[in-house]
């Protein structure tokens, strides 16, 4: 999926739960901890989403990452699929470092993480 594609998936997203007040670009960015002009950048398709600022992004936009992931094309729509490509990304050092930190989660966040984690894989090993 191209970077307008998923920009206009994002913007789609605040403007379908409200656009403005509590869903406008700068809440969200505020609640994201990001920046808003990156992000209305990457809503215009300037710019491509990293997979940390996805990470940071799902949770003020109230969805699930893997929703986000997928429409960045960082996991593909295809089950059996997605379960290669998302083993791939726990496996990375990096981006799991990327994910604790900026999801900055208490020991009880982090031991429901590393559960979660062996549910993904469990569910995508097949």
């Amino acid at each position: 999926m191209g970077e307008k594609n998923l920009g206009n998936y994002i913007r789609g997203i605040r403007l379908k739960k409200g656009g403005k007040g509590y869903w406008s670009l700068s809440a969200v960015a505020k609640r994201a901890g990001i920046s808003h002009s990156f992000l209305s950048q990457v809503e215009r398709g300037h710019y491509m989403a990293s997979p940390q600022f996805l990470t940071k992004l799902a949770p003020a936009l109230q969805v699930p990452v893997e929703e986000l992931y997928r429409q960045a094309g960082l996991l593909p729509r295809d089950a059996r699929q997605a379960g290669k490509k998302l083993e791939h990304l726990l496996a990375d050092k990096e981006f799991m470092r990327f994910y604790r930190r900026y999801t900055k989660l208490s020991p009880k966040g982090k031991e429901l993480l590393h559960e979660y984690e062996a549910y993904l894989r469990k569910k995508f090993s097949s």
